[in-house]
């Protein structure tokens, strides 16, 4: 062989190892259907044979911009991602002179008490969000997505209370 042709061929094969080198995968591929469990559910007031390795819930909070008298889309969700809310841009109606909204969400130590005939199986939470400055009250002017991850266990029925009443909520489940 000519040194010439000798020397490309060196060169073709560093080049080819190099981008080898480059190209390879240094974390393992992630594949479709592997599901991380959950970790164990977050009672605010567990039952006796679960309060030893219980953690308690977390709270969450988030604060939308207003613009042009348009509150941003978002939501707050809790630090353990057991209450997710979303909505979209102009879901709120926020009061004069406001320049964001402020969400939160609370795990409930002292629930109010349950109808008759109703247990309370899992947390209650309160949703609230104000106008910012000021504490003012926001309108809701459209739908809302709202995903609570519930303890294991049958139940009948989720409800959300709005003061003075209790209503069943809307829901879906996913399976």
């Amino acid at each position: 062989m000519m040194p010439t042709r000798r020397v490309g061929l060196v060169a073709l094969a560093l080049g080819l190892m190099a981008a080898a080198l480059l190209h390879t995968r240094s974390a393992p591929p992630l594949y479709d259907g592997i599901v991380v469990p959950p970790e164990p559910y977050r009672w605010e007031s567990p039952p006796p044979n679960l309060k030893a390795g219980n953690k308690p819930p977390l709270s969450g909070e988030v604060i939308l911009p207003v613009q042009n008298g348009q509150v941003a889309g978002g939501g707050p969700q809790t630090g353990d991602n057991q209450v997710i809310m979303f909505f979209g841009p102009g879901f709120f109606k926020a009061p004069a002179g406001a320049q964001a909204v402020k969400c939160t969400i609370e795990p409930e130590a002292n629930p109010p008490a349950a109808p008759s005939g109703i247990d309370i199986r899992g947390n209650v939470y309160r949703i609230n969000c104000v106008g910012q400055p000021g504490d003012g009250p926001v309108t809701i002017a459209a739908m809302y997505h709202l995903t609570m991850r519930f303890p294991p266990g049958a139940f009948k029925e989720i409800q959300y209370n709005t003061r003075p009443r209790r209503r069943p909520a809307p829901r879906g489940t996913a399976s």
